[in-house]
């Protein structure tokens, strides 16, 4: 009760930022307006830590789903491996993941929620982070960006904490985003496969007990 008192108490005495004070950034097709925070003015608190938290997953390479899988399907596979002595392949398959994750350059997912939590909607309380209307803003920036000109629409916008991460042509840019969304598609691939032959294995331990 006392947390919850605090951070309401918190909460109202945060300063309003009205829109005037943003720069505008582009408008979307459906045209809403999106504003970014000038150089001059820092994010608020609730942005800067959710800014903080997408740069940790960015240096990980995972998003936090991901790595949870990941560390799931570990469980499951030590404790197999443990009482029936198999599944050194699948628990060496994630710690390699996990490993490897950490070298790529550029993760998409984790992209559009870190240019989400710093491009304001017009709609949206510059001085909050609303979690409902940030996922809203990454379904239209993939909207925005499904012609495949992810270069333009990310380091174009002017956002100086993405210039200064990823100073890139737009030929190595575009090779990154390839790499990163064939290395979430073949995560997703080996976990479902992994996932479908325990359910097999599953279904045969009950046909044996018929």
């Amino acid at each position: 009760m006392i947390k919850w008192i605090g951070k309401l108490f918190q909460r109202e005495i945060i300063t309003s930022i009205p829109h005037s004070k943003l720069e505008l950034c582009f408008t979307d097709t459906d045209g809403k307006k999106y504003y970014k925070f000038p150089e001059s003015m820092s994010l608020p608190i609730e942005r800067f830590g959710k800014l903080q938290e997408y740069m940790m997953w960015m240096s990980a390479g995972l998003t936090s789903v991901e790595l949870d899988n990941l560390l799931d399907e570990a469980d499951k596979a030590l404790m197999d491996g443990l009482l029936q002595k198999k599944n050194a392949a699948k628990i060496g398959f994630i710690i390699t993941q996990i490993r490897e994750r950490k070298n790529m350059i550029i993760h998409t997912e984790l992209l559009y929620n870190f240019l989400a939590v710093q491009v304001i909607r017009e709609d949206e309380k510059p001085e909050y982070f609303n979690n409902a209307i940030h996922l809203k803003k990454i379904e239209q920036f993939k909207e925005e960006t499904k012609n495949g000109k992810t270069y333009d629409f990310f380091l174009k916008i002017g956002l100086k904490k993405l210039n200064d991460l990823f100073n890139m042509s737009e030929e190595e840019w575009n090779q990154c985003w390839e790499e990163s969304l064939e290395a979430q598609r073949i995560l997703k691939e080996i976990r479902n496969k992994i996932l479908n032959e325990e359910s097999c294995n599953t279904d045969k331990v009950s046909m044996n007990n018929l």
